[in-house]
């Protein structure tokens, strides 16, 4: 192949790289708003507002809120970015310029911008110069001070601190799986040869706090999630288990997280949009990437990626047979989650099926060992009827459980019927969701 080949080879493939790496059109405006409100903040840090870089960076946000149609609120809460009550996807790069603008504008009190109108560039730089000011801790710089055409607004509980109030534990929870599964379809999509360390972690964090902050909430949005089962959504929903269940039995931090990440990189890399792979064929594949993207700390290779490799590697059939007890039998929990949603979404067949039926065929094919060991421990975090499942209750009303009954009543979950969350006093009984269509 001729240097002219290679270099027309490697700009197109740099091209598709590009394209997939591109945000949704919706959501190009707003992603370069976030990028040039970032980029005054840092150019106001740096030059005093006369300077050619303040001045630059000050005409590229006006042009970025002009893009973005004013008026327009944009709004810094839970860790996500709204843009008129709506959360904006980002990807991995995105969602850190947003954490850095959060910070700046929770320190001077600003968590919501209103913007009335487009920005002449001295008001742009004004608003930079607060952005900067937050940096440096200035928490009263914009008492008293106004900017022509934005408006900013004090959200009491999107504050941090130890005087802070929480955030609505259902907000946060709702906004942490949706950032974490935007950056695990992100991945997907990309299927870059080494396996992404920093997103897979920055996803797996975002999980842990969706559960602490509403584990029966964070559980519903991946089941009732518009656009069907694919690939992403299947691998945060055995992630999601295997993080909950571990943190019920309380395992460590570091384990927990290495098992979660474990079985959503596992998941990724073997599931299909129908079915999927053995486990141990998906763990092989998966090994190499691993070795291809090593992470380095300053003591050598970080710990928690060591972890992650060292679980994928025990799902090796060939050292399977002889792993230790350091695994603690964790690798039954992560190969049953995801089995779990590999069959979910059966071969050649055009339905999926729910986290009941899936725990009722887990609970057929489990024996007296380590994997029956852990589809108890499933039942105890899913309830006897998981959320997602078709119920009829006592006095004949058929809904969908939203969320699982309490410890001392599993049969007696939450319901919604009719628009209404229902509180049930009697057992339920399991019924097919089609049941459901015909009585309505």
């Amino acid at each position: 192949m001729s240097g002219a080949e290679q270099g027309a080879q490697s700009g197109e493939s740099a091209a598709a790289t590009a394209e997939l790496n591109e945000p949704a059109d919706e959501s190009k405006p707003v992603w370069e708003l976030i990028f040039q409100l970032h980029a005054l903040m840092k150019s106001l840090m740096l030059h005093d507002a006369s300077h050619v870089m303040a001045e630059r960076a000050a005409t590229g946000a006006c042009r970025a809120i002009q893009a973005n149609s004013p008026p327009f609120v944009l709004q810094f809460v839970a860790g996500g970015v709204f843009l008129d009550r709506t959360l904006v996807p980002l990807d991995f790069e995105h969602f850190q310029f947003s954490q850095g603008l959060a910070l700046a504008l929770g320190r001077i009190g600003a968590h919501e911008l209103s913007f009335d109108s487009a920005l002449e560039p001295a008001a742009a730089v004004q608003l930079g110069a607060a952005l900067a000011a937050g940096t440096r801790g200035q928490v009263d710089f914009l008492k008293e001070k106004q900017i022509p055409g934005l408006v900013w607004r004090d959200i009491p509980y999107a504050k941090s601190g130890i005087d802070a109030e929480g955030v609505d534990p259902e907000v946060a929870a709702v906004a942490h799986v949706v950032i974490g599964l935007s950056v695990v379809e992100q991945i997907a999509t990309e299927a870059e040869p080494a396996w992404p360390w920093n997103m897979g972690l920055s996803a797996i964090r975002r999980f842990e706090k969706a559960l602490s902050a509403k584990e029966g909430v964070a559980m519903r949005v991946v089941e009732f999630a518009p656009d069907g089962w694919n690939r992403p959504r299947r691998a945060v929903s055995a992630a999601l288990l295997v993080l909950d269940v571990l943190t019920k039995v309380e395992a460590d931090a570091a384990h927990r997280r290495a098992a979660a990440h474990a079985t959503l990189a596992l998941c990724l890399e073997g599931l299909g949009e129908r079915g999927g792979v053995p486990v141990a064929q998906a763990a092989v594949a998966l090994a190499r990437r691993i070795t291809s993207a090593p992470v380095q700390a300053r003591s050598g290779v970080a710990p928690q990626c060591l972890l992650v490799a060292t679980l994928v590697h025990l799902m090796d059939p060939h050292v399977r047979q002889r792993r230790d007890l350091v695994a603690l039998g964790v690798t039954d929990l992560i190969e049953l989650a995801y089995t779990m949603e590999a069959e979910r979404c059966p071969d050649s067949v055009p339905f999926d099926l729910s986290r009941a039926d899936l725990l009722a065929t887990a609970i057929g094919a489990a024996g007296a060992g380590g994997v029956g060991y852990w589809v108890r421990a499933m039942i105890k975090v899913c309830g006897a009827v998981p959320v997602g499942a078709c119920v009829q209750l006592a006095d004949g009303r058929i809904g969908t459980v939203i969320e699982p009954g309490p410890p001392h009543n599993p049969w007696c979950p939450v319901v919604f019927i009719d628009g209404q969350r229902v509180v049930t006093q009697q057992a339920v009984m399991l019924v097919p969701p089609n049941k459901r269509r015909r009585v309505e």
